[in-house]
């Protein structure tokens, strides 16, 4: 009977490390980058003329392009041909951010819709996106549906504007956000995740994938910069703060704690600047104006924590990035990786004297697939 109950405890226990338990509330997002590089070809095909204004092939292109998403019941799809990194997050208000290096899409998949489109018509563009953003319900249950409506999509638009299907780079991206602190203030609804990778989960659910694909897994928390946590500042003899110390103390804390947990593909930036994770042959920090570019190689068993912060600076977050590589992938399910570092997270803002009934972190998990037709 005794042989029995362990037994039973200890299946159970490997069981919930494959689930991840994730607020109620947490939000979804998907959304697909369809990219090819557009010919002068393609310019006199579809003006019917030549010029150096592309304004009026970006015009024909987006026209053409919105009817044929309309078509496929696609109601928030954009064109972007400024060389623009487009980034997509939840929002129950609808809005578009251009800065000088991005596109920042805010929206609620249950009801926003939209076209718009994103170009410098001086010039053509190395790069065409055309961004669709799912709308809905059950966004990450019904994320295959989509992803192949997408891909009718583009059959349609290869066709339409006699482009090969080889020349389109397809991009399938997808969020689920919540604060890792919304069950000790109270909301304790709760939803399984089993966090599947993207390629088996499409398999499972019959969507046909090529061979040869890439994915890239990773999750960021955003940690607030509280009061009590800069009042921990130290000061020069100027009496010149040095936020320096303060973050290379908050680093340490977390390079030791992430090595406990086994994560090894970490980094810690609080300069102001998102992260970009990529995945390449290092592991490498570029800072862009308004970027990090965190480069992480994972085919190295382990590395040292990536790291990027002013000296001098105050920031207002905190960011702790996590890549899983491989071993993170345990029986097509990324849950353990998640649980692990969400403990390590916790572990981190206790040291830091984050108050779990008061403050906000939030935990963003991503999944990225993305392959070339043939």
């Amino acid at each position: 009977m005794l042989h029995y109950q362990k037994r039973h405890s200890l299946v159970a226990k490997r069981s919930n490390a494959q689930k991840v338990y994730v607020p109620a509330n947490a939000r979804e997002n998907q959304y697909l980058l369809l990219s090819f590089r557009p010919s002068y070809e393609l310019v006199s095909q579809l003006t019917q003329q030549l010029t150096d204004d592309y304004g009026l092939f970006y015009q024909i292109l987006s026209q053409q392009f919105f009817e044929l998403c309309e078509a496929h019941g696609l109601h928030n799809t954009h064109v972007i041909a400024n060389q623009k990194l487009a980034r997509v997050r939840f929002n129950e208000e609808q809005q578009i951010i251009e800065t000088a290096e991005q596109l920042l899409f805010f929206y609620n998949p249950g009801y926003h819709t939209g076209h718009h489109s994103f170009v410098e018509k001086s010039q053509l563009a190395e790069k065409i996106d055309f961004l669709i953003l799912s709308t809905g319900e059950n966004v990450r249950e019904n994320a295959h549906y989509f992803h192949q409506q997408t891909i009718e999509l583009l059959n349609d638009l290869a066709k339409r504007f006699a482009i090969p299907l080889s020349e389109f780079k397809i991009k399938d991206h997808q969020h689920i956000t919540y604060d890792i602190y919304a069950p000790e203030r109270g909301d304790r609804q709760t939803k399984t995740h089993g966090l599947r990778d993207l390629s088996f989960r499409y398999q499972q659910q019959s969507l046909e994938l090529p061979i040869d694909f890439n994915r890239q897994t990773y999750a960021i928390a955003n940690l607030p910069m509280t009061l009590k946590l800069s009042k921990t500042v130290e000061y020069e003899t100027n009496s010149e703060p040095c936020y320096g110390r303060l973050y290379q103390r908050i680093a340490d804390e977390f390079d030791a704690i992430a090595k406990k947990y086994e994560l090894s593909k970490v980094a810690f930036l609080a300069n102001g600047k998102a992260p970009i994770v990529r995945l390449a042959n290092d592991n490498n920090v570029l800072l862009g104006k308004e970027l990090n570019y965190l480069y992480f190689d994972l085919q190295k068993e382990s590395s040292s924590m990536l790291g990027a912060w002013q000296n001098d600076e105050l920031t207002d977050t905190l960011y702790l990035v996590f890549c899983a590589d491989e071993v993170a992938l345990y029986r097509n399910s990324y849950a353990k990786f998640v649980n692990q570092l969400t403990l390590a997270v916790k572990e981190l803002c206790l040291t830091l004297g984050y108050e779990p009934q008061k403050d906000v972190v939030m935990l963003r998990f991503f999944q990225h697939l993305s392959y070339q037709l043939t």
